[in-house]
């Protein structure tokens, strides 16, 4: 790529790229780590082939997003289903569930939802009468 004219710009993003996807996948070990403690999140990744495939693809994701609320929300999944069982097919679904949504995704959704009555904040029914307190923002066009 070097020698194409355009090659040396590439491979500065191509940099750039895999330093912001090592650091978020860092950061989010290390919000892990915080949750778990080392030994149970190294035994429960060595001794349970779906906790390591959940923390994989939950570290993966966290590598190749750029919303911080996001990556946070992926460590918090991985932390519960180390610390409890029960809690690794739901971490599953979730993590599969954000995995592929960005930006503007969740604003799609937020709209559609606003649009729907709902109040995106809290997730209740929005209500337009005036005795009423639940009231939504009008959806940005």
């Amino acid at each position: 790529l070097a020698a194409l004219p355009f090659g040396g710009i590439v491979l500065e993003l191509l940099d750039l790229a895999h330093e912001q996807y090592d650091s978020a996948i860092a950061q989010t070990v290390e919000e892990i780590i915080a949750g778990t403690g080392t030994e149970l999140l190294t035994q429960r990744i060595r001794d349970d082939p779906e906790v390591r495939a959940t923390v994989i693809e939950a570290l993966s994701a966290a590598g190749r997003t750029g919303l911080e609320t996001k990556r946070r929300a992926l460590s918090k999944l991985v932390t519960a289903a180390i610390l409890d069982d029960a809690r690794v097919d739901e971490a599953q679904l979730l993590i599969l569930a954000l995995r592929d949504l960005e930006g503007p995704h969740i604003r799609a959704l937020t709209r559609a939802a606003r649009a729907q009555g709902v109040d995106v904040t809290s997730g209740l029914r929005c209500s337009s009468e005036p005795r009423r307190r639940t009231t939504c923002p009008r959806p940005r066009p």
